[in-house]
């Protein structure tokens, strides 16, 4: 069977009048004009394996799965009939819609059958849909697997995400899984973090974290995560980074500068002021790669102030290769103060750069 090439194909009329005929409309390449032509691959698996046969008949998806698992060998046995291989009565195979059912059929069928999943998914399409969830999250090339405590726990999210709307679900899916990915290892940290570790507060403020909420949240929760993720990144940057970044403030900041009387920019005199300064307007700038850059002199980030409450975040800006690249406030919104962009005209062209950015926008 397998070394037979995937797209091997027969003509049609080869097979007429013989006990294989009523299975070749299942086989036939939609490719090839009036649908003469015949998936040999295709047609030998429905001729051999009963589930194959079964679930092509049945228009079931999970036909593609199953024919995969032949051709790999992995399924053996032609004479298991479909809901026996799944796990499931031959009325539940209807569930199987609109799912991503993992390729590992013999772990599927397994988990339907455990007492665990039939314990905290005790409705089959639910089991159905939670069991697909973490198959489909195991073995992920640059994350930890997915274990089924990570699974039980988040049941009540689960079952929501079941009911909801096909098309939405598949991106709140994703975002959940990554949540949960993360939430374990962020959990780790926190447990391992020392009192005098560089933002040890900033970052067990975020607390643990929930298992469950409404898919609504999913979303929300996840740009969490990234935020502290990111933040736990850039907190080892600190000491690697903050001498060099100081020593940039004593040598530049009274040429960088400026004031105007309502508005003032200055250069972050640390590490940490970068990342502080990312973690209060809830944008990229306190990442790794923006402390690494400022601290090697390849781009410059500065922050303007309002003179009236200069320690509060208000806009950032990045200075490239004599260009103004960037400027944004609160999660990357455009400035919208008419006042502002006139101070930031009048600052580059003092300091002689060109405006590359979007500086005013209503």
């Amino acid at each position: 069977l397998r070394s037979i090439d995937m797209e091997y194909v027969i003509d049609k009329e080869l097979i007429e009048h013989t006990c294989v005929e009523e299975l070749a409309e299942s086989s036939v390449d939609k490719h090839f004009p009036g649908g003469r032509k015949i998936c040999l691959l295709h047609l030998m698996a429905l001729v051999g394996f009963l589930s194959a046969e079964q679930a092509a008949k049945m228009n079931s998806p999970v036909y593609d799965v199953i024919f995969e698992n032949i051709y790999t060998g992995k399924i053996t046995e032609g004479s298991k009939p479909l809901a026996d291989l799944l796990g499931i009565s031959g009325a539940q195979i209807k569930f199987l819609k609109d799912i991503d059912i993992p390729t590992d059929l013999e772990r599927f069928a397994e988990c339907m059958r455990a007492d665990d999943f039939r314990t905290y998914f005790p409705d089959v399409k639910k089991r159905i849909f939670a069991v697909s969830f973490y198959l489909n999250g195991l073995h992920s090339w640059n994350d930890p697997d997915l274990d089924k405590e990570d699974v039980f726990s988040a049941a009540k999210t689960l079952n929501s995400l079941e009911k909801a709307d096909v098309e939405k679900r598949d991106q709140s899916l994703y975002e959940y899984k990554d949540y949960l990915r993360m939430r374990r290892r962020y959990l780790v940290h926190l447990a391992n973090m020392q009192p005098d570790d560089p933002l040890y507060d900033d970052i067990r403020a975020f607390g643990e974290m929930p298992v469950n909420m409404k898919p609504s949240k999913i979303r929300d929760y996840h740009h969490k995560m990234v935020r502290i993720f990111n933040l736990i990144g850039s907190s080892d940057q600190i000491p690697k980074y903050s001498k060099a970044i100081q020593k940039r403030y004593a040598e530049e900041a009274a040429e960088t500068e400026y004031s105007n009387g309502q508005y003032s920019i200055r250069m972050p005199k640390d590490a940490s002021e970068i990342i502080r300064e990312g973690m209060e307007l809830q944008h990229c700038v306190g990442n790794a790669g923006y402390i690494e850059a400022m601290a090697a002199k390849c781009t410059t980030i500065l922050f303007l102030r309002d003179n009236s409450a200069p320690d509060i975040p208000l806009i950032t800006l990045e200075v490239r290769d004599g260009e103004l690249r960037q400027c944004y406030g609160f999660r990357d919104k455009y400035n919208d103060v008419a006042e502002i962009h006139d101070f930031i005209s009048e600052y580059a062209a003092i300091h002689q750069l060109q405006i590359d950015c979007v500086i005013y926008s209503v």
